[in-house]
């Protein structure tokens, strides 16, 4: 599905306006209305929003793209704190 989104803290790192979502100013009731209108009055553009979000949802969220982000960071910690590391 494609994303409609209150432009706040973080939002702009995962969505890309009329890439993959709208992203709207926070509390603004007619920008969700405009938002909602177009994606009903362009449907195709609509669902390829939702292609692109879904997309970028698995790529930054693979299981084990975050399972190598996280062994990263174990072993930058254990280095850190002089400890020896298993790869």
């Amino acid at each position: 599905k494609p994303l409609i989104i209150s432009d706040v803290s973080g939002v702009r790192d995962v969505v890309k306006n009329y890439i993959n979502g709208i992203i709207i100013p926070p509390k603004d009731p007619q920008a969700i209305y405009d938002a909602v209108l177009y994606m009903m009055n362009n449907p195709a553009h609509a669902k390829q929003m939702g292609q692109s979000t879904q997309n970028e949802v698995r790529k930054r969220f693979d299981i084990k793209t975050s399972i190598k982000k996280l062994e990263h960071l174990y072993i930058k910690w254990y280095e850190k704190v002089g400890l020896k590391h298993k790869v």
